[in-house]
Protein backbone atom coordinates (compact mmCIF):
# COMPACT_ATOMS: atom_id res chain seq x y z
CA UNK A 1 0.00 0.00 0.00
CA UNK A 2 2.51 2.23 0.89
CA UNK A 3 4.58 1.78 -2.03
CA UNK A 4 1.23 2.81 -4.43
CA UNK A 5 1.33 6.18 -2.59
CA UNK A 6 4.61 6.92 -3.73
CA UNK A 7 3.72 6.06 -7.58
CA UNK A 8 1.03 8.14 -7.15
CA UNK A 9 2.99 11.21 -5.55
CA UNK A 10 5.65 10.58 -8.21
CA UNK A 11 3.03 10.38 -11.02
CA UNK A 12 1.80 13.65 -9.64
CA UNK A 13 4.67 15.42 -9.56
CA UNK A 14 5.25 14.33 -13.13
CA UNK A 15 2.41 15.77 -14.54
CA UNK A 16 3.02 19.13 -12.81
CA UNK A 17 6.04 18.74 -14.34
CA UNK A 18 4.88 18.55 -17.29
CA UNK A 19 2.01 20.77 -17.49
CA UNK A 20 4.08 23.04 -16.10
CA UNK A 21 2.98 26.69 -17.09
CA UNK A 22 4.47 30.13 -17.25
CA UNK A 23 3.81 34.50 -17.51
CA UNK A 24 5.61 36.13 -19.77
CA UNK A 25 5.83 39.57 -20.83
CA UNK A 26 8.35 40.88 -23.90
CA UNK A 27 8.36 43.79 -25.56
CA UNK A 28 10.75 44.66 -28.36
CA UNK A 29 13.32 42.18 -26.14
CA UNK A 30 16.18 40.41 -28.04
CA UNK A 31 15.14 37.01 -28.59
CA UNK A 32 18.18 35.55 -26.78
CA UNK A 33 17.71 37.56 -24.03
CA UNK A 34 13.81 36.16 -23.67
CA UNK A 35 15.59 32.34 -24.10
CA UNK A 36 17.74 33.09 -21.38
CA UNK A 37 14.86 34.30 -18.93
CA UNK A 38 12.42 31.47 -20.05
CA UNK A 39 15.71 28.79 -18.96
CA UNK A 40 15.69 30.63 -15.38
CA UNK A 41 12.20 30.06 -15.16
CA UNK A 42 11.97 26.34 -16.14
CA UNK A 43 15.32 25.65 -14.52
CA UNK A 44 16.68 23.99 -17.97
CA UNK A 45 19.16 25.24 -20.06
CA UNK A 46 18.33 26.48 -23.19
CA UNK A 47 20.67 27.37 -25.85
CA UNK A 48 20.56 28.34 -29.56
CA UNK A 49 22.90 28.83 -32.72
CA UNK A 50 24.61 31.70 -33.74
CA UNK A 51 21.58 32.27 -36.05
CA UNK A 52 19.24 33.00 -33.85
CA UNK A 53 18.56 36.62 -33.70
CA UNK A 54 15.81 39.32 -34.44
CA UNK A 55 13.45 40.87 -31.25
CA UNK A 56 10.24 39.10 -29.46
CA UNK A 57 7.07 41.15 -28.82
CA UNK A 58 4.92 38.69 -26.62
CA UNK A 59 2.82 38.39 -23.38
CA UNK A 60 1.23 35.36 -22.09
CA UNK A 61 -0.21 34.46 -18.46
CA UNK A 62 -0.57 30.63 -17.05
CA UNK A 63 0.92 28.87 -20.26
CA UNK A 64 2.54 25.78 -21.25
CA UNK A 65 6.00 26.48 -21.41
CA UNK A 66 6.37 24.88 -25.25
CA UNK A 67 3.59 26.62 -26.24
CA UNK A 68 5.14 30.01 -24.97
CA UNK A 69 8.15 28.50 -27.16
CA UNK A 70 6.54 28.00 -30.20
CA UNK A 71 4.90 31.78 -30.58
CA UNK A 72 8.35 33.25 -29.69
CA UNK A 73 10.26 31.39 -32.26
CA UNK A 74 7.11 31.47 -34.74
CA UNK A 75 8.05 34.90 -37.16
CA UNK A 76 11.58 33.94 -37.87
CA UNK A 77 10.56 30.33 -38.48
CA UNK A 78 12.89 28.70 -35.82
CA UNK A 79 12.52 25.42 -34.40
CA UNK A 80 13.61 23.60 -31.09
CA UNK A 81 14.46 19.84 -30.21
CA UNK A 82 14.31 18.62 -26.77
CA UNK A 83 17.66 16.71 -26.41
CA UNK A 84 17.34 14.95 -22.98
CA UNK A 85 17.08 17.90 -20.22
CA UNK A 86 17.93 20.62 -22.33
CA UNK A 87 16.49 22.86 -24.95
CA UNK A 88 18.06 23.45 -28.61
CA UNK A 89 16.75 26.24 -31.08
CA UNK A 90 18.32 26.74 -34.55
CA UNK A 91 17.07 27.65 -37.91
CA UNK A 92 15.47 25.80 -40.34
CA UNK A 93 17.50 25.85 -43.12
CA UNK A 94 18.87 22.48 -44.38
CA UNK A 95 22.54 24.19 -45.04
CA UNK A 96 22.93 25.05 -41.28
CA UNK A 97 24.93 23.22 -39.85
CA UNK A 98 22.38 22.90 -36.77
CA UNK A 99 20.08 21.66 -38.77
CA UNK A 100 21.09 17.59 -38.30
CA UNK A 101 20.61 18.28 -34.60
CA UNK A 102 16.90 20.08 -34.74
CA UNK A 103 15.82 17.50 -37.63
CA UNK A 104 14.37 13.54 -37.92
CA UNK A 105 13.80 11.55 -40.75
CA UNK A 106 10.60 9.70 -41.60
CA UNK A 107 9.47 7.78 -44.38
CA UNK A 108 5.84 8.08 -46.03
CA UNK A 109 4.22 5.53 -48.67
CA UNK A 110 1.69 7.02 -51.34
CA UNK A 111 -1.59 5.86 -51.78
CA UNK A 112 -3.28 8.02 -54.79
CA UNK A 113 -0.01 9.67 -56.75
CA UNK A 114 3.65 9.09 -57.49
CA UNK A 115 6.05 10.73 -54.81
CA UNK A 116 7.47 13.05 -57.38
CA UNK A 117 3.80 14.61 -58.30
CA UNK A 118 2.91 14.42 -54.53
CA UNK A 119 6.39 16.65 -53.93
CA UNK A 120 5.59 18.93 -57.21
CA UNK A 121 1.93 19.54 -55.45
CA UNK A 122 3.66 20.72 -52.11
CA UNK A 123 3.79 24.01 -50.65
CA UNK A 124 7.42 25.54 -52.08
CA UNK A 125 8.05 26.06 -48.35
CA UNK A 126 7.92 22.27 -47.50
CA UNK A 127 9.86 21.03 -50.83
CA UNK A 128 13.31 21.71 -49.67
CA UNK A 129 12.41 18.85 -46.67
CA UNK A 130 11.25 15.71 -49.00
CA UNK A 131 12.85 13.92 -51.77
CA UNK A 132 11.60 11.13 -53.55
CA UNK A 133 13.08 7.68 -54.36
CA UNK A 134 14.34 7.05 -58.29
CA UNK A 135 13.67 3.43 -57.69
CA UNK A 136 10.66 3.21 -55.79
CA UNK A 137 8.08 5.51 -57.33
CA UNK A 138 5.77 5.32 -54.06
CA UNK A 139 8.16 6.09 -51.44
CA UNK A 140 8.88 9.85 -49.79
CA UNK A 141 11.93 10.68 -47.58
CA UNK A 142 10.97 13.75 -45.26
CA UNK A 143 14.11 15.12 -43.09
CA UNK A 144 12.72 17.89 -41.12
CA UNK A 145 12.45 19.17 -37.32
CA UNK A 146 9.46 17.47 -35.55
CA UNK A 147 6.80 20.05 -36.03
CA UNK A 148 7.61 20.57 -39.49
CA UNK A 149 7.70 17.02 -40.42
CA UNK A 150 4.11 16.85 -39.01
CA UNK A 151 2.63 19.49 -41.34
CA UNK A 152 4.17 17.97 -44.24
CA UNK A 153 2.89 14.59 -43.34
CA UNK A 154 -0.49 16.11 -42.49
CA UNK A 155 -0.47 18.13 -45.93
CA UNK A 156 0.59 14.38 -47.91
CA UNK A 157 -2.56 13.14 -46.45
CA UNK A 158 -4.98 15.61 -47.23
CA UNK A 159 -3.96 15.60 -51.10
CA UNK A 160 -2.74 12.07 -51.35
CA UNK A 161 -5.82 10.51 -52.01
CA UNK A 162 -6.32 7.79 -54.48
CA UNK A 163 -8.01 8.68 -57.88
CA UNK A 164 -11.52 7.36 -58.12
CA UNK A 165 -12.05 3.87 -60.30
CA UNK A 166 -15.44 3.43 -62.33
CA UNK A 167 -16.72 -0.01 -63.43
CA UNK A 168 -17.62 0.20 -67.41
CA UNK A 169 -19.46 -3.00 -68.62
CA UNK A 170 -19.29 -3.44 -72.35
CA UNK A 171 -21.45 -5.27 -74.29
CA UNK A 172 -21.67 -6.26 -77.89
CA UNK A 173 -24.26 -7.43 -80.14
CA UNK A 174 -24.11 -8.63 -83.86
CA UNK A 175 -27.71 -8.11 -85.41
CA UNK A 176 -28.86 -8.64 -88.96
CA UNK A 177 -29.28 -6.02 -91.21
CA UNK A 178 -33.38 -6.28 -91.60
CA UNK A 179 -33.45 -6.52 -87.32
CA UNK A 180 -31.07 -3.21 -86.69
CA UNK A 181 -32.87 -1.27 -89.19
CA UNK A 182 -35.61 -0.74 -86.34
CA UNK A 183 -33.24 1.97 -85.47
CA UNK A 184 -32.39 3.96 -88.59
CA UNK A 185 -31.94 6.40 -90.27
CA UNK A 186 -28.76 7.52 -88.27
CA UNK A 187 -29.18 4.52 -85.36
CA UNK A 188 -31.66 7.08 -83.80
CA UNK A 189 -33.66 4.73 -81.93
CA UNK A 190 -37.46 6.55 -80.99
CA UNK A 191 -39.96 6.09 -78.99
CA UNK A 192 -43.19 7.81 -77.62
CA UNK A 193 -40.21 10.30 -75.88
CA UNK A 194 -38.49 11.54 -78.07
CA UNK A 195 -36.91 14.23 -75.32
CA UNK A 196 -35.28 11.40 -73.47
CA UNK A 197 -32.77 10.69 -77.21
CA UNK A 198 -30.59 12.93 -78.44
CA UNK A 199 -28.43 11.55 -81.40
CA UNK A 200 -25.10 12.59 -82.76
CA UNK A 201 -25.10 12.28 -86.35
CA UNK A 202 -21.69 11.51 -88.82
CA UNK A 203 -20.97 10.71 -91.89
CA UNK A 204 -23.37 8.32 -93.87
CA UNK A 205 -23.26 4.46 -93.03
CA UNK A 206 -20.31 5.22 -90.71
CA UNK A 207 -20.35 5.16 -87.21
CA UNK A 208 -23.11 7.23 -85.09
CA UNK A 209 -23.59 7.43 -81.43
CA UNK A 210 -26.52 7.47 -79.50
CA UNK A 211 -27.51 8.66 -75.73
CA UNK A 212 -30.01 7.45 -73.80
CA UNK A 213 -30.85 9.04 -70.62
CA UNK A 214 -33.79 6.98 -70.30
CA UNK A 215 -36.17 3.85 -70.68
CA UNK A 216 -35.06 -0.17 -71.26
CA UNK A 217 -36.27 -0.38 -74.76
CA UNK A 218 -33.15 -0.73 -76.93
CA UNK A 219 -31.99 -3.46 -74.13
CA UNK A 220 -35.84 -5.28 -74.29
CA UNK A 221 -35.61 -5.79 -78.13
CA UNK A 222 -32.28 -7.52 -77.88
CA UNK A 223 -33.15 -9.49 -75.52
CA UNK A 224 -35.68 -10.37 -77.23
CA UNK A 225 -33.52 -10.93 -80.64
CA UNK A 226 -31.38 -12.99 -78.57
CA UNK A 227 -34.00 -15.46 -78.02
CA UNK A 228 -35.34 -15.58 -81.20
CA UNK A 229 -31.66 -16.43 -82.73
CA UNK A 230 -31.62 -12.90 -84.69
CA UNK A 231 -29.20 -11.42 -82.88
CA UNK A 232 -25.93 -12.95 -80.97
CA UNK A 233 -23.75 -11.68 -78.04
CA UNK A 234 -20.18 -11.55 -78.82
CA UNK A 235 -18.76 -10.55 -75.52
CA UNK A 236 -19.98 -9.23 -72.25
CA UNK A 237 -16.40 -7.37 -70.59
CA UNK A 238 -16.19 -5.24 -67.80
CA UNK A 239 -13.45 -3.00 -67.25
CA UNK A 240 -12.61 -1.32 -64.26
CA UNK A 241 -10.56 2.24 -65.10
CA UNK A 242 -9.30 5.14 -62.70
CA UNK A 243 -10.58 8.92 -62.81
CA UNK A 244 -9.43 10.35 -66.62
CA UNK A 245 -7.65 6.61 -66.99
CA UNK A 246 -7.75 5.24 -70.55
CA UNK A 247 -9.99 1.88 -70.91
CA UNK A 248 -9.79 0.21 -73.69
CA UNK A 249 -11.84 -2.80 -75.79
CA UNK A 250 -10.95 -4.80 -78.64
CA UNK A 251 -13.16 -7.18 -80.98
CA UNK A 252 -12.10 -8.51 -84.15
CA UNK A 253 -13.90 -11.34 -86.49
CA UNK A 254 -12.77 -12.81 -89.59
CA UNK A 255 -14.84 -11.96 -92.09
CA UNK A 256 -14.98 -13.95 -96.02
CA UNK A 257 -14.56 -12.01 -98.72
CA UNK A 258 -14.49 -13.32 -103.00
CA UNK A 259 -11.56 -12.63 -105.19
CA UNK A 260 -9.93 -13.42 -108.47
CA UNK A 261 -7.87 -16.34 -108.49
CA UNK A 262 -4.54 -16.35 -110.89
CA UNK A 263 -7.48 -18.92 -113.33
CA UNK A 264 -9.47 -15.88 -113.52
CA UNK A 265 -12.17 -17.87 -111.04
CA UNK A 266 -13.39 -16.61 -107.54
CA UNK A 267 -12.51 -17.74 -104.66
CA UNK A 268 -13.09 -16.71 -100.35
CA UNK A 269 -10.39 -15.01 -98.82
CA UNK A 270 -10.59 -14.60 -94.56
CA UNK A 271 -10.10 -10.76 -93.34
CA UNK A 272 -9.55 -9.64 -89.88
CA UNK A 273 -12.07 -6.75 -89.23
CA UNK A 274 -13.43 -5.22 -86.22
CA UNK A 275 -13.89 -2.58 -83.58
CA UNK A 276 -11.70 -0.83 -81.03
CA UNK A 277 -13.58 1.20 -78.31
CA UNK A 278 -11.11 3.71 -76.40
CA UNK A 279 -13.20 5.53 -73.32
CA UNK A 280 -11.97 7.83 -70.43
CA UNK A 281 -14.37 8.86 -67.71
CA UNK A 282 -14.10 11.64 -65.30
CA UNK A 283 -16.13 11.96 -62.11
CA UNK A 284 -18.40 14.63 -61.74
CA UNK A 285 -19.30 13.93 -58.66
CA UNK A 286 -23.45 13.27 -57.52
CA UNK A 287 -23.73 9.95 -59.68
CA UNK A 288 -22.38 12.09 -63.05
CA UNK A 289 -19.65 11.01 -65.16
CA UNK A 290 -18.42 12.31 -68.45
CA UNK A 291 -17.71 9.79 -70.50
CA UNK A 292 -14.56 10.81 -73.25
CA UNK A 293 -15.56 7.95 -76.15
CA UNK A 294 -13.30 6.87 -79.49
CA UNK A 295 -14.68 4.31 -81.11
CA UNK A 296 -12.50 2.56 -84.74
CA UNK A 297 -14.55 0.77 -86.63
CA UNK A 298 -11.85 -1.69 -89.92
CA UNK A 299 -13.96 -3.18 -92.50
CA UNK A 300 -13.37 -4.18 -95.85
CA UNK A 301 -14.13 -2.58 -99.44
CA UNK A 302 -16.46 -4.59 -101.52
CA UNK A 303 -14.68 -4.88 -104.45
CA UNK A 304 -13.95 -8.34 -106.16
CA UNK A 305 -10.09 -7.42 -106.50
CA UNK A 306 -7.09 -10.00 -105.83
CA UNK A 307 -6.62 -8.83 -102.57
CA UNK A 308 -9.61 -7.16 -100.38
CA UNK A 309 -8.81 -3.67 -99.27
CA UNK A 310 -9.70 -2.53 -95.74
CA UNK A 311 -10.99 0.87 -94.62
CA UNK A 312 -11.16 2.67 -91.39
CA UNK A 313 -13.27 5.21 -89.87
CA UNK A 314 -13.71 6.42 -86.62
CA UNK A 315 -15.76 9.03 -84.26
CA UNK A 316 -15.34 10.70 -80.66
CA UNK A 317 -17.48 11.91 -78.81
CA UNK A 318 -18.03 13.14 -75.05
CA UNK A 319 -21.42 12.28 -73.24
CA UNK A 320 -22.80 13.02 -69.73
CA UNK A 321 -24.28 10.60 -67.91
CA UNK A 322 -25.52 9.27 -64.49
CA UNK A 323 -24.35 5.84 -62.82
CA UNK A 324 -26.55 2.86 -64.42
CA UNK A 325 -27.29 4.77 -67.39
CA UNK A 326 -26.02 3.97 -71.36
CA UNK A 327 -24.46 4.75 -74.07
CA UNK A 328 -25.29 2.99 -77.13
CA UNK A 329 -22.47 2.81 -80.18
CA UNK A 330 -23.93 2.04 -83.79
CA UNK A 331 -23.85 1.96 -87.51
CA UNK A 332 -20.83 -0.34 -87.77
CA UNK A 333 -21.86 -2.94 -90.58
CA UNK A 334 -19.85 -5.65 -91.72
CA UNK A 335 -20.42 -7.67 -95.13
CA UNK A 336 -19.38 -11.12 -95.28
CA UNK A 337 -19.79 -13.49 -98.01
CA UNK A 338 -20.88 -17.56 -97.74
CA UNK A 339 -20.24 -20.08 -100.93
CA UNK A 340 -23.67 -21.45 -101.93
CA UNK A 341 -24.28 -23.71 -105.01
CA UNK A 342 -27.32 -22.96 -107.20
CA UNK A 343 -29.07 -25.40 -109.47
CA UNK A 344 -31.76 -25.73 -111.74
CA UNK A 345 -34.42 -28.20 -110.02
CA UNK A 346 -34.37 -31.81 -110.80
CA UNK A 347 -31.62 -31.33 -113.82
CA UNK A 348 -28.94 -30.22 -111.22
CA UNK A 349 -29.81 -33.45 -108.93
CA UNK A 350 -28.60 -36.05 -112.07
CA UNK A 351 -25.22 -37.77 -111.32
CA UNK A 352 -22.77 -36.69 -113.90
CA UNK A 353 -25.27 -34.91 -116.01
CA UNK A 354 -26.11 -32.64 -113.49
CA UNK A 355 -22.86 -30.80 -113.44
CA UNK A 356 -23.69 -28.89 -116.22
CA UNK A 357 -26.97 -27.56 -114.70
CA UNK A 358 -25.53 -26.15 -111.29
CA UNK A 359 -22.63 -23.12 -110.05
CA UNK A 360 -20.79 -22.09 -107.35
CA UNK A 361 -22.26 -18.52 -106.06
CA UNK A 362 -21.30 -16.01 -103.53
CA UNK A 363 -24.16 -14.77 -101.20
CA UNK A 364 -22.97 -11.14 -99.33
CA UNK A 365 -24.36 -11.45 -95.57
CA UNK A 366 -24.46 -7.81 -93.50
CA UNK A 367 -24.30 -7.44 -90.14
CA UNK A 368 -24.51 -4.72 -87.54
CA UNK A 369 -22.81 -4.35 -84.20
CA UNK A 370 -24.29 -2.86 -81.92
CA UNK A 371 -22.53 -1.41 -78.50
CA UNK A 372 -24.11 -0.56 -74.99
CA UNK A 373 -22.01 0.83 -72.71
CA UNK A 374 -22.77 1.25 -68.72
CA UNK A 375 -21.21 2.77 -65.98
CA UNK A 376 -22.16 0.48 -63.11
CA UNK A 377 -20.08 1.67 -60.35
CA UNK A 378 -18.17 4.71 -58.83
CA UNK A 379 -15.66 3.75 -56.09
CA UNK A 380 -12.70 5.73 -54.37
CA UNK A 381 -9.92 3.21 -56.26
CA UNK A 382 -9.06 1.73 -52.69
Amino acid sequence: MKKFWIWLALLIIGAFAVAQNIDVSFFQTDIRDALMQLSYQIEKPIIYDANVTGFVTLEAHDMPFEKVLDLMLMPYGYQWAKIGDVYFVGTADPKSPSFLTLSRTYLYRTRGYSAKDLINMLPDAMKAYVRFSSTNPSLIVITAPVKLASSIVETLNKIDIPPGEVLIEFKVYELTKNRSNKWAPSWKYETGNISNVTSFGFLKEGLDIIYRSGGNEIVGDLNNLLRNGQAKLLANPKLKVLNGGTGKFSLKTSRSYPYKTTEDKYSLKTVDVGLELQVVPYILGNGNVLLNLLVKSTNVIDELKSSPDTTSQSVSSSIRLRIGEQVVVGGAGYDSYVETEEKLPVLGDIPLIGYFFKRTAYVKLHKEILILIKCERVGDGR
